[in-house]
Parts: structure tokens; sequence; C-alpha cells
């Protein structure tokens, strides 16, 4: 699974134009819209059933998610050329979505890592949905829930591939943009004019807000890894990352992560979830532990402060035959948990490796 976490970016969700856009006439589909299955987001589904199951519902709900925002979006701004335009349309595919019950998840233990993931249903408690509810991003959100239907469970990774998507069939040039433990899209309207939309937000930011996470004052890299406009490969690389990562199959597994990793070879989260797989599976740990370490401590120095990527580091060293290095990395990883629950999985695999056992 996706192992890097942190705290994603949360804004209150402000949409001005709600009943506008719920009140605008469907829009018909033209030939000059292109198929859902030409889109990266159904691509990527595909691929991803063929390494690990998925809800019998989900392609469903993909397409419905997907042809509604469409419609909505056109109907909107049937031909932006404005900012105040490419606003409006970014607004009803953030209400189209969320009339699907798509929610963002409060804790990061719900963050989905595929698509599939993040279209398998969820009922909840009262109780539990009221705190779900309370969650600043989602409780804008409320008015256009359906509380009778399922949940979803849909994070800013897997979000922004609606608004890719989107895009794809109508021709706009949207685009993915990262952060650290964060993804939101940008749409060039133009060579001057480009507008960020945030689904964790609902809401346009300004790049200005972003910065500070990731400052190339603060470490060169920044510059090349975040905040820029990936190219549709580099986007298609990164979610094969993901995918990667869930692939029930460790070769296939490897297969996704290498596609992934040619493509974007300094990526911090792909380096981490290869290096993983290579540390934790013996048909590799054999063979290929050395690029374990070599791609973990790439991954960590990125971030030297995160527990999740030191604990790959230090399994990585462990499946190596480097003991002692790694039992001194994974008890500095416990020291830095995002959460108690990673702290006892850290605490885990330092008993594994003290055991001169592969980590889990």
């Amino acid at each position: 699974m996706k192992r890097a976490v942190g705290s994603r970016l949360c804004y209150v969700l402000c949409t001005l134009i709600v009943v506008a856009v719920a009140s605008i006439p469907v829009f018909a589909i033209t030939n000059e819209v292109k198929p859902i299955e030409a889109t990266m987001a159904y691509t990527l589904f595909t691929t991803e059933k063929s390494v690990r199951s998925v809800p019998p519902d989900a392609e469903g709900l993909l397409r419905s998610a997907i042809d509604d925002a469409t419609k909505m979006a056109a109907n909107a701004a049937p031909h932006p050329e404005t900012r105040e335009q490419a606003l409006m349309a970014f607004e009803a595919i953030q209400l189209a979505l969320i009339k699907h019950n798509f929610l963002q998840p409060p804790e990061q233990k719900d963050w989905p890592q595929t698509i599939g993931i993040a279209l398998t249903p969820h009922s909840f408690p009262p109780d539990e949905l009221r705190q779900i509810l309370s969650f600043s991003p989602n409780a804008k959100r409320r008015a256009n829930l359906d509380p009778a239907k399922p949940f979803y469970y849909v994070d800013c990774d897997m979000g922004s591939q609606f608004f890719l998507a989107v895009g794809e069939r109508l021709g706009w040039d949207i685009r993915l943009v990262e952060l650290p433990q964060h993804n939101f899209v940008r749409w060039h309207l133009s060579n001057s004019t480009k507008i960020n939309w945030d689904w964790v937000a609902g809401s346009s930011i300004e790049d200005d807000s972003y910065r500070g996470a990731v400052s190339p004052a603060e470490d060169i890299r920044y510059g090349t890894l975040y905040l820029r406009s990936l190219e549709p490969a580099q986007a298609r690389a990164y979610y094969l990352g993901l995918i990667g990562s869930e692939a029930t199959n460790p070769s296939e597994a490897e297969r996704l992560l290498q596609e992934a990793i040619a493509i974007l070879p300094n990526h911090p989260l792909t380096q981490n979830n290869l290096a993983w797989l290579y540390a934790t599976h013996a048909e590799f740990a054999k063979t290929k532990s050395s690029l374990a370490v070599h791609y973990s401590l790439a991954a960590w120095s990125t971030q030297p402060d995160h527990g999740n990527f030191a604990d790959t580091a230090a399994c990585s060293l462990a499946a190596n035959g480097n003991k002692t290095l790694a039992v001194t990395i994974e008890q500095f990883a416990i020291e830095h948990p995002d959460n108690s629950r990673e702290r006892d999985s850290f605490r885990k695999n330092l008993a594994r490796i003290t055991a001169g056992e592969l980590c889990q």
C-alpha cells in the first residue's frame, strides 16, 4: 500500500454557484466530447482491475461520476475563456462529485490509493457519520449529500482524476499538480492564465499558499518535484505507482512500479514503494535488497523527519544485511510516526529486524 503519509492541506469548501449550476438544463453530449473510455481515469481503472480486485459496482460509478461531472461542467461554462468561467466549471465538477456522496476522509488511514479503493461503498453509524461530516472539508458538502445512499472516500489525488477526466473529454488543458502528501489540478486556460482547483478545499488556491511547504531554498530538488504541472505521461506514472503498490501479485507490482519510476525517476513516493516491495518480499529481497536501499534512502532524503520513509529505509537495510544500522533507523522511525497506529507498526518491524526477519 502507499506508505507516504502526512497531513494534507484541508480548507473549507465554499461554492457560490451551487444553486445556479444545479438549475441549468442537462448538457447534450455531442460527438465533440471524447468517450469516457479515452480518459486516463478509465484506462488506469482498467489497469487496476487487471492486478487487483475492485468492487463490482465501481466501474458503473466511475462512468456515472465522470459523465455527470462532464455535463455539469459543460453547462456551467460551454466555452470557457476567462478565469471566472473556468471557476464556474470547476465548481460544477465539484458539485457533481459531491452529489455522488464523495467525501474527503478525515483520517490518513482511510486515504484511498486507487480509484477502485475510492469507489468502495461505506455506510456509517449515525454518530460516526456526524463526526465525518463535521470535518471541515466535508462540512459544507452536507447539503448535497444523500444519507440514504452509500458514501465514498475520495481524497485529493483520486478526486483530481475526475477533474482530469472532464478536461480530457471536453478538450480542456487541466493537469495534475503535486505537493508532499497532496495533489490538486491546474487549468492552463492560456499561456498567461492558469487556475488551480483543490478537491479537498473545494476552492481555488493560489500557488503562494502552497509554496511554503516546498520552497527550493529548503531543498533545491523541490523545484523539480512539486508545484509544477505534470504532463499527462507523468501524471499517469504517478497513478501507476499507486496501483502497483496495491497489486496482488508481486511481479505485477514490480512491473507497474518500474514503469512509473522510468517516467518519474526521482519521485519519492514511487521510490519508497518500490523499495518496500523489494525489502519485504522474499523473492526480491535475496537479489534486489541493494536496490531497495538505494531507492529508500533517496526517498527518505527528501523528507528526513518522515517516519514512514525511515521505516522503509530501515527495512531495506535489514534485508540487505545491515542489521545494526537498520535497528538504529527503525528506532528513529518509532520516534517520528504520524500516529499511534504507525508507531505500533514500526515497533513490530523493529522486532522483526532484531529477529533477522523481513519487515511486513
